[in-house]
């Protein structure tokens, strides 16, 4: 039975909170809005070129204009009309069930290999999945349909992966915003498994296929990483491109680097606050 305006309208805000994990301020809640968005319905008719058309309010030299959305903020929406389509073409349908959806099952088809592989198959920007008897567990591999073309080849002519939408780091204290945006379009592009440093392929065809992430987002770190030190950690791994290792230590050297301006800081306050005479300096005068 079809839900009410009412408990659609409910179901698209368990969905934006508890599935999309937004705040009430997000950008793509208001973009959403701004569309006329209101209801599940709504969302989920939503056409890939209509996602990419979405518009927040941004002040712009004072003026308050309609500016796109970044690219791999909207990119939750197509990843969870595709997650719609895999429950119902792998016999678990949604049905109307909105806020029986767990966010950690949603998560989990997100980063699934098997679901990399089927957007690489993509007929029109649509996965390909291959309908089964048995309902799969989200982390049971996809089955795809036809004589799976090498993973080199699904790499190639599947989804577009663009470099250029990746954020270039050119100033160490701004890194925490970098690794934010940088995570975003790693998830968005279908290469979010660098990300993880306990991430290993299990499979041959993984390993392939992962061997070819690290492959280009090795280049990708190499031309948007562009602070000195920055450079220093990627270059290290320059032979063997390894991106996923290359990363793990550019994060590291981050946190190391805001634990170190922490210190510093109360160091710097100790300093500027302490008088000979208050009882709290240690030091001697002479």
């Amino acid at each position: 039975m079809p839900l009410t305006k009412s408990q659609s309208a409910q179901a698209l805000e368990y969905v934006l909170k508890n599935v999309f994990d937004l705040d009430d301020e997000d950008i793509l809640r208001e973009s959403l809005k701004h569309r006329g968005v209101t209801s599940i319905y709504e969302l989920i008719f939503m056409k890939r070129e209509d996602v990419d058309r979405l518009t927040y309010a941004e002040e712009v030299d004072g003026v308050k204009q309609r500016v796109p959305i970044p690219w791999g903020k909207g990119q939750i929406i197509n990843v969870f009309l595709d997650y719609i389509l895999y429950k119902e073409e792998t016999g678990k349908p949604i049905d109307d069930k909105w806020t029986e959806i767990k966010k950690d099952d949603f998560n989990q088809f997100r980063i699934d290999p098997s679901y990399l592989r089927a957007r690489l198959l993509a007929k029109d920007g649509v996965p390909v999945f291959k309908p089964v008897s048995n309902s799969p567990a989200p982390s049971t591999p996809v089955q795809v349909t036809g004589t799976a073309p090498s993973a080199v080849m699904m790499f190639q002519k599947g989804i577009k992966r663009d470099q250029s939408h990746f954020p270039t780091l050119k100033s160490e204290p701004l890194n925490n915003s970098w690794h934010r945006t940088f995570e975003i379009q790693a998830h968005a592009q279908g290469v979010a498994h660098i990300l993880d440093s306990k991430y290993s392929p299990s499979t041959p065809e993984e390993k392939e296929l992962f061997q070819l992430v690290q492959t280009f987002m090795y280049a990708v770190l190499e031309s948007k990483v562009q602070t000195h030190k920055g450079q220093e950690i990627i270059r290290k791994y320059k032979d063997t491109k390894d991106a996923q290792s290359a990363y793990a230590d550019l994060l590291a050297h981050h946190r190391k680097s805001i634990a170190a301006n922490i210190e510093a800081v109360g160091i710097m306050l100790y300093l500027t606050t302490t008088t000979i005479g208050d009882g709290k300096f240690k030091g001697s005068t002479s």
